[in-house]
């Protein structure tokens, strides 16, 4: 992963890890999100980790993967910004 971070002016992107297991499974066990496609839903943390694990492969793959995205000013970034400008 060569750069896991960015912030812009108005946004925080941060690559999805491990360390998002909570906000990852909480969102992909929502029934409301998956009210289209219930097959989608996350019924295990277990399954939102095996999902985790497959973005990280990627990230580590391919150089792409998902990224959690926030206001910024909402949330402490955790790298500094001049290591995010690639």
């Amino acid at each position: 992963m060569e750069c896991s971070h960015l912030l812009t002016e108005r946004l925080i992107l941060d690559a999805v890890t491990h360390d998002d297991l909570d906000q990852v499974h909480a969102l992909h066990a929502d029934p409301q999100v998956w009210r289209h496609l219930p097959a989608g839903r996350h019924d295990t943390r277990e399954r939102s980790a095996a999902y985790i694990a497959s973005i990280e492969r990627g990230w580590a793959a391919d150089g792409l993967g998902y990224w959690a995205v926030v206001p910024a000013g909402t949330w402490a970034i955790a790298c500094p910004a001049e290591s995010c400008s690639g």
